[in-house]
């Protein structure tokens, strides 16, 4: 059933786009189905078209910057992209999930000391989720050690 309400969504958006390029929805939509494939670079690409059109779309600038610091496919990765757009982010306001997308940034870059940093500055902010704040907890555990939050490739169906 995910893999056809995919399918369907993905063709949907598509046409949509198609109709309308500069529809912000259906880039930022497509870049999170394809994120949820694996397909990462695409969908980077989807939220970098976003925010051509949309330079201050906060879930775009959140999502790019999150997927530049921790895609699963290692050529995706880029660190110093990642920070730059985790900086204009921050930009936008600061919140659990800001800080959250800084500290992966700032540790793709090897920038532990600050990740880690930012990671419990997060933790510090986090109000009623239980999900985030478990997640919090174990990338602020891998900062500390050293190492960066890297996704996991999607299962296969």
């Amino acid at each position: 059933k995910w893999r056809s309400f995919v399918t369907t969504h993905h063709s949907r958006n598509r046409r949509r786009k198609a109709a309308n390029p500069r529809f912000p929805d259906a880039y930022f939509e497509r870049g999170f189905l394809l994120e949820g494939q694996g397909r990462w670079a695409e969908a980077a690409e989807n939220y970098r078209n976003l925010l051509r059109v949309n330079p201050s779309s906060v879930r775009a600038l959140k999502q790019l910057a999150w997927l530049l610091a921790t895609a699963g496919d290692a050529s995706v990765r880029n660190g110093a992209e990642a920070l730059t757009v985790a900086k204009a982010l921050l930009l936008q306001g600061e919140s659990p999930e800001t800080l959250r997308t800084l500290a992966a940034a700032l540790a793709a870059q090897g920038d532990f000391a600050q990740a880690a940093a930012s990671a419990s500055r997060a933790l510090g902010l986090v109000t009623n989720d239980s999900a985030l704040s478990s997640a919090l907890q174990n990338e602020l555990a891998l900062y500390r050690a050293g190492k960066p939050f890297h996704q996991s490739l999607p299962a296969a169906p």
